[in-house]
């Protein structure tokens, strides 16, 4: 992977860490985040999701394929994992 894929990698890692904690925090002063435990794993979820997302679609610019079909499939098992507990967050 080349230097600029890396440093295009770590900032949007902070980015969007720097995005969790701003979600979590608008979630726990609105009150959604104080009696539902399901919040803070949605926000990771999505994080995660995100995350590796957009290291698939660099893996895939890169021409590493076997990278970014992990990745693909580790975004896409985030995905279900996130409509998974937003359908008990509803049911709770």
């Amino acid at each position: 992977m080349n230097k600029s894929f890396k440093k295009i990698s770590i900032v949007s890692d902070l980015l969007l860490f720097l995005s969790f904690v701003v979600g979590y925090c608008i979630l726990y002063f609105s009150g959604i985040a104080v009696g539902n435990g399901f919040a803070l794993l949605l926000i990771i979820l999505v994080f995660g999701l995100i995350s590796f997302f957009s290291k698939a679609v660099i893996y895939t610019l890169n021409g590493e394929l076997r990278k970014s079909i992990a990745m693909y499939f580790l975004s896409f098992l985030y995905l279900v994992l996130f409509f998974v507990i937003l359908a008990l967050m509803l049911n709770s």
